[in-house]
């Protein structure tokens, strides 16, 4: 099941609560405000194919969610989404992980289109977004 899907199909107060949360998480993160606890529960650690790519982890009611994104040195106050989704199991979330890094790499030449980004404003499914720090 997609994210968004699965968000879709939340009441309006519950998909509210749980976008208010992430945007939290996301924020956190972009303050360098979250550690990886070495433990099961940490909510983020870096992924091993590429130590730039971090995983960022939520659980949403009964959904393990899932946040992929970049923290490359080419833009030292941005973070670059790469891709997010819901874990079912560990084979799926093996492929996710390559798809994520895939992404990531494929990007790095045109600095994952951040431009063009800036320029109109991130929306919904773009490949990268930045979250600026003040």
């Amino acid at each position: 099941m997609e994210l968004e899907t699965w968000l879709e199909g939340l009441t309006p107060f519950a998909r509210n609560h749980e976008l208010g949360r992430i945007d939290d998480l996301l924020e956190s993160a972009s303050f360098g405000e979250l550690e990886d606890s070495g433990d099961a529960v940490t909510p983020i650690k870096p992924i091993r194919m590429d130590p730039e790519i971090f995983e960022i982890r939520h659980t949403a009611l009964s959904k393990k969610l899932r946040f992929y994104h970049g923290e490359p040195a080419e833009l030292a106050t941005s973070l670059v989404s790469v891709h997010r989704h819901i874990k079912v199991g560990d084979e799926h979330q093996e492929s996710q992980i390559e798809f994520a890094a895939d992404r990531y790499t494929n990007g790095r030449d045109a600095l994952w289109s951040l431009a063009e980004a800036n320029e109109a404003g991130p929306s919904e499914g773009e490949v990268a977004e930045s979250l600026e720090q003040p």
